[in-house]
């Protein structure tokens, strides 16, 4: 399970913003990203788009995908049954 949050580092701790679902001592993996990082990957992704002639709007994207008859989650599982 991938479960994204957010949380304030403060006292030594970090403390979520909002509930999580786990049991108590419950062991995870954590990886720490600050905010510059999705800056800097939207800023890789406007570069590798700044070239084509049309970028996709994300109704023009939500409009397409709604056609698609499976989700997303179904066909991953199924290619992975396959392989």
């Amino acid at each position: 399970m991938v479960t994204k949050f957010e949380a304030i580092y403060e006292a030594g701790m970090l403390r979520p913003l909002e509930p999580l679902e786990l049991t108590e001592h419950e062991q995870v993996t954590l990886k720490i990203a600050d905010a510059s990082d999705d800056q800097e990957f939207m800023q890789f992704v406007r570069q590798r788009v700044a070239h084509l002639d049309h970028v996709p709007s994300l109704a023009e994207v939500r409009e397409r995908l709604k056609h698609i008859p499976d989700s997303f989650a179904d066909a991953i599982i199924l290619e992975r049954s396959e392989r």
